[in-house]
C-alpha cells in the first residue's frame, strides 16, 4: 500500500465514522488502541507521538475512550483542533486550551462515575502531524471503584482483530505485574497485533530489570517492543535529551525513541488496514443486510388501519383453527365418562330404591324407582358436565396470547384482549346454561325411540347373566361325539345342538322368572327399563352436548374473529401501529441509508 493509498483509506475510514454519527451502529475500525496501567506514562506517550497535548495530572486523567485522528496537511502552518461528542456541536479549540476542554467535557460525561464508555473524538490537522488513528483508554486501576468498568472497556476495544494494541508499561516493570499485558494476551495470545512500549527507560530499580528490558527491545520483529523516555530526567520532552539517555543502553535506533516510534506506527497501522479493510466492508454489508431484513419484517411502510386489523384477524384465526382439534380430547373424555356411568345401574341399586305399592296396579309398579334411578344417573352426569365446562373454560382462557401482536399499540392490544374477555365470559355463561337445559331434559323420561324397547327386551329376555350361562353351556359335545372313533358333527347337527341349548336356557330363565315373587319380577323389569333408558339417554346427551359446543364455542369463536374483531367501534378507534414499531422503521431506514453511504465511501 502506497503512502497515497494509506492517506486515502484513512480519510475514508474517517468519513465512515462521521457517517455513523448519532447511530447506534458499532463497526470495528482499523485503529491503534492504547492501553496501560495507571501512571505508566501513557498520557505522556500519547502527547509525544500524536502531537496533541493530553492531560497528564496524577490519578485518572482519561475517564472515557478518546478517539484521536491526526492528519498531515502541509498547507496548514497553524494546526486546527476539533472536539466531537455524540449529541453535541463540534467544538473548535486552540492547542493551549485543548487539555482543559478535554477534562471539562469528560467531567460533564462522567458525572459521579469513575469512567464511562461514551467516547470523545479529537481531530487534529496540520503540517506537524502524521496520519494516525489512536484510541486512548482509561488506565487500569489496581484496586477500588471503577476497576471492573475499565477492564471491561479495554476488553471491548482490544477484542476486534482490526485493533492494533499498543501496550504501555514502565521499562522496569516485570511482565507478571503488568495487567495490560495480561489483558492483551487474552485476545492476542500469539502477539500478532500487539506492540509493547517501554516508558521511563531511564528509570530502573535493578540491573536485572534493565537487562530484561534490553533483551525485549533487542528482539528483531515488526512488533518488537519499543523503548522511549517522554520525561528525560523528569523534565519536559526533548529529542536530544532522550537520544542522549537512550544511547547509553546500546539499543537499535529503529526501536528506541519517540521519533522512531512515530515512524513505526503509521507503517504498522498501514499493514493492519491492508489486512482488515475487507473485514470492514464485510461488516458494513452485514449491518446493511440485517437492517434491510428487519425493515422487511415490520413492513417497509406503515400499514393503514384496515390492513392492521386484517393482519390481526389472520393471526387470531390461525390460532382459532386449532380449537376443534384441541377440544376433541375433552369431548372424548366426556363421552367415555358417560359410557362408564352405566356401572351404577345394577340390581343392588334397584333393591335399595324399590318400594312396593299394593294400591297401584301391578302393571305400573316401579315408576317411582325408575325415576329415582334416572335422577341418580343424571346427577352422575352433572359431575361429568362440570369437568367438561372446566376444560373448555381453561382452554378459552389460554386460547389467545395477545402479546404476539407485537406491531400494534398497547392500547389496541388491551382493547382486543378486554373485548375477548367479555365475549368469552358470555360464551361460557351461555354454554353452562345450555348444558343445564340438556341435563334437565334427561331428568324426565322423554323418548319414543324404538331402540328403547329393543334394548328393554334385550335386557329382560336375554340379560347378560343369561347370555353368560348360554356361552358356558357350550361344551365339546356340542360340536363332536367323544368316543373312540372321534366324530365331528355336521353343521346342521351343531346348529340343532345350539338351538336346544338356547331354548333350554330361555325356558329355564322364564321358569325362574315366573317362580320369583311379583316384587322380584318388577325389579327385573325396572333394571331392564333403566338400562334401556340409559342406552338411549346417554347417547342423546353426548350428541346434544357436542352440538352445543359446536354451536356456542366453535361457531362463537369464528364469529368473534370474523365479525366482532373488525367491526367493533372501540377496537377500530384504537387501531394503529405501535410507536415503537414506527420508531424502529425510522431507525432501520436511517441505518440503511448510512450503511449504503459507508459502502460507497469504502468502494
Amino acid at each position: 500500500m502506497t503512502t497515497m493509498d494509506y492517506k486515502q483509506i484513512l480519510k475514508r475510514i474517517e468519513d465512515v465514522r462521521k457517517e455513523l454519527g448519532e447511530t447506534a451502529i458499532n463497526l470495528n475500525f482499523p485503529q491503534i488502541t492504547v492501553i496501560g496501567d495507571q501512571s505508566s506514562g501513557k498520557s505522556s506517550l500519547l502527547t509525544e507521538i500524536s502531537g496533541i497535548p493530553f492531560p497528564t495530572n496524577s490519578g485518572i486523567t482519561t475517564k472515557c475512550p478518546i478517539v484521536v485522528y491526526t492528519k498531515h496537511n502541509g498547507q496548514l502552518d497553524i494546526p486546527t483542533y476539533t472536539i466531537r461528542r455524540s449529541g453535541c456541536d463540534d467544538l473548535h479549540v486552540k492547542k493551549e486550551t485543548l487539555c482543559a476542554e478535554i477534562l471539562t467535557l469528560q467531567d460533564s460525561i462522567v458525572g459521579d462515575k469513575k469512567v464511562v464508555e461514551s467516547p470523545i473524538t479529537i481531530e487534529a490537522e496540520g503540517s506537524a502531524f502524521d496520519d494516525l488513528v489512536l484510541v486512548d483508554l482509561p488506565g487500569i486501576i489496581s484496586n477500588g471503584k471503577g476497576k471492573e468498568d475499565v477492564i471491561n472497556m479495554i476488553k471491548k476495544y482490544i477484542k476486534p482483530e482490526q485493533s492494533l494494541i499498543l501496550i504501555v508499561t514502565e521499562a522496569k516493570q516485570d511482565e507478571e505485574t503488568a495487567q495490560a499485558l495480561e489483558l492483551a494476551k487474552q485476545f492476542d495470545p500469539d502477539e500478532e497485533r500487539s506492540i509493547r512500549v517501554l516508558t521511563k527507560y531511564d528509570v530502573f530499580d535493578s540491573e536485572e530489570s534493565k537487562l530484561r528490558a534490553k533483551m525485549l527491545v533487542d528482539t528483531v520483529d515488526d512488533l518488537s517492543p519499543h523503548a522511549i523516555i517522554c520525561r528525560p530526567n523528569g523534565k519536559e520532552y526533548s529529542y536530544d535529551d532522550e537520544t542522549g539517555l537512550l544511547s547509553k543502553y546500546g539499543l537499535p535506533e529503529e526501536r528506541s525513541g519517540v521519533k522512531s516510534l512515530r515512524d513505526r506506527l503509521p507503517k504498522l497501522l498501514c499493514k493492519l488496514i491492508s489486512t482488515n479493510m475487507p473485514l470492514l466492508k464485510k461488516q458494513v454489508k452485514q449491518v446493511l443486510k440485517e437492517n434491510q431484513q428487519q425493515l422487511i419484517e415490520i413492513g417497509i411502510e406503515a400499514p393503514d388501519n384496515t390492513r392492521i386489523l386484517l393482519q390481526i384477524q389472520e393471526i387470531l384465526q390461525d390460532k382459532a383453527s386449532e380449537v376443534p382439534k384441541q377440544l376433541t380430547k375433552s369431548m372424548i373424555q366426556f363421552r367415555e365418562k358417560l359410557h362408564k356411568s352405566q356401572d351404577i345401574i345394577d340390581k343392588e341399586l334397584v333393591d335399595k330404591l324399590y318400594l312396593h305399592d299394593a294400591f297401584q296396579c301391578i302393571f305400573f309398579q316401579g315408576e317411582t324407582t325408575f325415576n329415582k334411578i334416572l335422577t341418580i344417573m343424571v346427577d352422575r352426569w352433572q359431575k361429568s358436565i362440570a369437568e367438561l365446562i372446566a376444560d373448555v373454560e381453561l382452554f378459552l382462557d389460554e386460547l389467545f396470547d395477545f402479546g404476539i401482536l407485537k406491531h400494534v399499540k398497547h392500547s389496541l392490544q388491551n382493547c382486543i384482549s378486554n373485548n375477548w374477555e367479555e365475549y368469552r365470559h358470555n360464551l361460557m355463561d351461555k354454554l353452562k346454561q345450555c348444558f343445564q337445559e340438556e341435563l334437565k331434559k334427561e331428568r324426565k323420561f322423554k323418548t319414543m325411540n324404538h331402540y328403547l324397547t329393543s334394548k328393554y327386551k334385550e335386557n329382560l329376555v336375554l340379560p347378560e347373566e343369561l347370555l353368560d350361562k348360554i356361552i358356558a353351556s357350550i361344551q365339546s359335545e356340542t360340536v363332536s361325539i367323544p368316543r373312540e372313533d372321534f366324530k365331528v358333527l355336521t353343521l346342521s347337527e351343531v346348529r340343532e345342538n345350539m338351538r336346544s341349548l338356547i331354548e333350554n336356557a330361555l325356558e329355564n330363565h322364564s321358569d325362574e322368572f315366573n317362580r320369583e315373587p311379583i316384587e322380584e319380577q318388577h325389579k327385573r323389569r325396572i333394571l331392564a327399563a333403566s338400562k334401556a333408558n340409559w342406552a338411549v339417554s346417554h347417547k342423546n346427551l353426548t350428541d346434544n352436548v357436542l352440538s352445543r359446543v359446536q354451536e356456542i364455542v366453535l361457531d362463537g369463536i369464528s364469529y368473534w374473529t370474523e365479525k366482532m374483531l373488525i367491526e367493533d367501534d372501540e377496537i377500530k378507534s384504537n387501531t394503529g401501529e405501535d410507536n415503537r414499531i414506527r420508531n424502529k422503521r425510522i431507525k432501520y431506514k436511517e441505518n440503511i441509508s448510512v450503511m449504503q453511504k459507508c459502502l460507497t465511501i469504502l468502494r
